[in-house]
Order: C-alpha cells, then sequence, then structure tokens
C-alpha cells in the first residue's frame, strides 16, 4: 500500500522523479516554433509545448525536447527567484497596472508598500509644464523628490524606481 502512494505522487513529474537523468546543467542548442503543439515535453510529460528547447547534457547521450519552464529550470545559469537577492522586488509594482487615485489638490498619488508616490505637475524654467514625482515612507521619514520629468509616466516610473530601491536597502 505505502508503494502505490509512492508511485502515484511520482507519477505525473516525467523525467523530474528519474534519478538517473540530470536535472541541471544542460545547454540549450537551439529553439523551435512548433505552432500546432504537437510535442510534449520530454522532461514533465505533461505540458504540451509550442515553444520548443532543444537541451543537451554532458552526462546524457538524448537531446531532449523542453518546454520554456523545464528548460529554465535545466539550464546552467538558471537561479531559482527565492535564491535570487531580491533587488527586483517592486518590479511586480508595475505603475501602468495600478489604478491611481487623485489627492484633494489634484496630484496623483498610489499608497503601496509602505510608501506615498506622488506625481506632481510643475512648470519647468522655460515655462513648459514638467513633472515630478515624490516618494514618502508613510509611516514617519523623510522623502525624495525628482523634477523635470517631460510626462506623467516618466514620472511614475521614476516614483517606482525610487520605490525599487528603498525596498532593496
Amino acid at each position: 500500500m505505502v508503494e502505490q502512494k509512492r508511485t502515484k505522487t511520482v507519477k505525473g513529474h516525467g523525467k523530474w522523479s528519474a534519478q538517473d537523468i540530470p536535472h541541471r546543467g544542460w545547454v540549450l542548442i537551439r529553439r523551435s516554433s512548433n505552432p500546432t503543439k504537437s510535442f510534449k515535453c520530454e522532461m514533465c510529460e505533461r505540458n504540451r509545448i509550442k515553444h520548443v528547447f532543444h537541451m543537451v547534457h554532458s552526462d546524457y547521450k538524448v537531446e531532449l525536447r523542453v518546454g520554456v519552464t523545464c528548460s529554465k529550470h535545466m539550464s546552467i545559469g538558471y537561479v531559482r527567484q527565492k535564491n535570487r537577492p531580491d533587488k527586483n522586488k517592486a518590479i511586480r509594482y508595475s505603475p501602468h497596472r495600478r489604478k491611481w487615485n487623485t489627492s484633494i489638490k489634484g496630484n496623483e498619488f498610489l499608497n503601496i508598500a509602505g510608501f506615498n508616490l506622488t506625481i506632481i505637475p510643475e512648470r519647468g524654467k522655460s515655462g513648459d509644464r514638467t513633472w515630478g514625482c515624490r516618494v514618502t515612507k508613510i509611516q514617519g521619514g523623510g522623502y525624495q523628490y525628482y523634477g523635470g520629468l517631460p510626462n506623467n509616466k516618466a514620472a511614475k516610473v521614476k516614483a517606482f524606481e525610487v520605490l525599487n530601491d528603498y525596498l532593496t536597502l
């Protein structure tokens, strides 16, 4: 009975559960498209794949045709997201995917990850309209202000870059 349970949990993982096949250190030799999705990934043996990655390994004789997810896990340079330094933490806080609120003064703002991001229209030295952004820590603390940006999209991107810097300290 125990043996059946073990087989059941391993079933569906394909070559990932095989001990004689290397899991890391593979090299991509070429990539091809498969619009009909007629191939099944040869590593996980579950997913039908549109983009076929042809991988080779020095300790394994056969070239494997795998999907994008398996190829990332198999390739030499792949580092799992958990083990990476958290320098891209704010990337998921994309300025274009968020709904910005409007303050009483008419400025766009967003409260995110304990910070207040404010987009402020201003007048440039020559009288033309420019934009600035202010990033303030909500729980006390100073702020950083950047001005002279060409449009509000650039100001939002700059605000998120500053937020990203704060989150990676």
